[in-house]
């Protein structure tokens, strides 16, 4: 079948290729925070225009209307994970927020691989119930278009609230002053085509029942402006993550008072929180619950409290043993049991550092404690 090759379909399959090469670009970018979600996000925008490309041409390719109404659920998700990779960008996602935050999408992929799945098995006589597949992608094609532009409006608000908080926190370490100016400037400016997307995409969905426009040129509008969106952050998005980029930490560039603002953050997590508790407690996974780099967190620990992460947490994991060895609540429970309850993987260990820092052995303690 032959392609018709306007010159409204040839800007869109331009801007679909721009952006299909911009994203593979973005994915090999280390050093500019989030650019992973960037590149999601520009990908997503690519098959977006690739798919409009296909019914606008005529040329009707099965591989775009597999999965119709799916990939566009990417969009608001991976530019608000982007904007948070920039304004935080010591933070780091686990995967279960990520999951999270990518919940739409995911669920949406699993709802039409069902309706697939159902279709294929119901045209074969696998299954034999009264429901046709046609209602099914009647009841999926009648929420799926108004439930994205919904979704992408509801990251977009997340992301002006992320924004304003940000505003009033600490400028990050991992930026230099003038990157830091650039970044806010970069956030505001993809906030205002967000802004602008979220407006046009609801005015688009009612359009044809508000000004009575055929259903065939709605989409014109919208796609036109996202295919514009694709020319300019292709352009302006590769020359910031070329700009935007995070600097190297090096332990001079911390003050006395930065320092114990760190550290202070630390404590509240083990006398607080008490998660020295846990035994899977790692460096990474205190980065990622305090929101604190996992270097800062080192360089913080080394510079102020003179210790390393591991003294630091079997600390308070010693001071709590100390405590339920000798009370005569836990009188009922193994020294082994103890140094469990409170973090040690093992007694060996516990014991090594329990001597370590006291100069006694655990039982040793006990019957001075006793004497006492």
């Amino acid at each position: 079948m032959n392609a018709d090759l306007s010159l409204v379909n040839i800007l869109i399959l331009f801007g679909a290729l721009q952006g299909l090469i911009f994203g593979l670009i973005l994915l090999f970018n280390r050093k500019h925070p989030g650019a992973v979600f960037l590149s999601v996000f520009m990908l997503t925008l690519a098959y977006n225009s690739f798919e409009t490309f296909n019914w606008s041409s005529g040329l009707n390719s099965f591989l775009t209307e597999l999965y119709p109404f799916v990939f566009i659920y990417l969009l608001g998700p991976s530019l608000y994970l982007y904007l948070l990779s920039l304004m935080y960008p010591e933070r780091k996602f686990s995967g279960k927020s990520i999951v999270l935050i990518y919940f739409s999408p995911i669920a949406q992929f699993a709802i039409r691989t069902a309706s697939i799945a159902y279709h294929i098995l119901w045209m074969n006589d696998y299954i034999q119930t009264e429901t046709h597949p046609e209602q099914l992608n009647k009841l999926y094609f009648g929420y799926s278009e108004y439930f994205s532009a919904a979704v992408f409006i509801g990251f977009f608000m997340a992301s002006i609230l992320e924004y304003q908080k940000h505003k009033l926190t600490r400028p990050s370490r991992l930026f230099s002053k003038e990157n830091q100016e650039r970044m806010n400037k970069w956030i505001s400016s993809l906030l205002v085509a967000m802004g602008i997307l979220s407006t046009l995409w609801p005015v688009t969905l009612f359009a044809p029942y508000v000004f009575g426009l055929p259903e065939a040129v709605k989409y014109y509008p919208v796609e036109l402006l996202l295919v514009a969106f694709i020319y300019w952050i292709a352009f302006a998005g590769y020359y910031q993550s070329r700009q935007i980029q995070l600097k190297a930490l090096r332990s001079g560039e911390y003050d006395e008072n930065e320092l114990a603002e760190e550290f202070g953050k630390l404590k509240k997590c083990m006398e607080g929180e008490r998660l020295f508790l846990d035994p899977e407690l790692n460096l990474n996974k205190l980065a990622q619950h305090t929101g604190i780099n996992g270097k800062v967190i080192s360089t913080t620990l080394n510079q102020y409290h003179d210790s390393t992460f591991n003294d630091f947490v079997n600390g308070y994991r010693i001071a709590e043993a100390q405590h339920r060895l000798t009370d005569p609540l836990h009188q009922h429970l193994t020294i082994s049991a103890i140094a469990l309850e409170c973090g040690f993987n093992s007694q060996a260990t516990f014991q090594r550092a329990f001597k370590s820092k006291l100069h006694m052995t655990p039982k040793e303690y006990i019957a001075l404690h006793t004497k006492k």
